[in-house]
């Protein structure tokens, strides 16, 4: 690639793809505002220069001047990757938090968080699924110490039932109210018995905590 005042004209035998399906091969490279832009005519544009947020920032945009891409470093230090669709809402987002944690979120096409995986700071696992509102229905997680829980939620995001297999292998299930007490409790013990605990009277009302709510996924490097 050539750069003359700010043009570059590629001379690379992988531009013949390109000159093959009739597409312009010429690539301008320019220095704006925004950053350093690398446009092939027919093909899109490459966008490097400072996030929103104080990082650093790689945005890939197609022909049309949608994006589909970027890679983004954050001001603290942790990246980003983000892939858009055909209409520009971000559909997967892999982020490294502090502490070298990961993260995957999957969107649906309004941009709605439904699928997201993790690892928490003691190496817990966990995976989440959410309805098309964004709300938290299931749960799944497995422990460093071999338990591994499996929760639903109802429509408000309230525990409702949870499966639960603890590291010496007891199993369990619990089902909860509408507030997320604890009403049923079966469960088999290290004597091999199994136990049945039924509160058949709603415990006092306590105020309780909000459900979680899905944060809607970061749509910048």
């Amino acid at each position: 690639m050539i750069l003359v005042a700010g043009t570059a004209t590629s001379q690379c035998a992988g531009f013949q793809e390109f000159r093959r399906r009739g597409a312009d091969p010429t690539a301008t490279v320019q220095v704006t505002d925004v950053g350093l832009v690398v446009e092939i005519a027919g093909v899109g544009r490459v966008t490097l220069g400072e996030g929103s947020r104080g990082g650093l920032g790689l945005t890939f945009v197609d022909a049309d001047g949608t994006r589909r891409a970027s890679v983004g470093l954050r001001a603290d230090g942790t990246p980003r990757v983000a892939l858009f669709d055909e209409e520009g809402t971000q559909r997967i987002a892999a982020d490294l938090l502090v502490g070298g944690l990961p993260q995957l979120s999957l969107s649906d096409e309004a941009g709605t968080r439904r699928v997201a995986l993790a690892l928490d700071p003691e190496g817990n696992a966990g995976l989440g699924i959410f309805d098309g509102g964004g709300t938290r229905r299931i749960g799944l997680g497995a422990g460093l110490d071999s338990a591994v829980g499996l929760v639903f939620f109802d429509e408000a995001g309230q525990e409702r039932l949870l499966l639960n297999l603890e590291p010496e292998g007891w199993p369990g299930l619990t089902l909860y109210d509408s507030q997320s007490r604890e009403r049923a409790v079966l469960d088999v013990g290290p004597d091999d018995r199994p136990r049945l605990q039924i509160e058949d009277r709603p415990p006092p009302t306590e105020k309780q905590p909000p459900a979680p709510e899905a944060k809607d996924p970061e749509t910048e490097a």
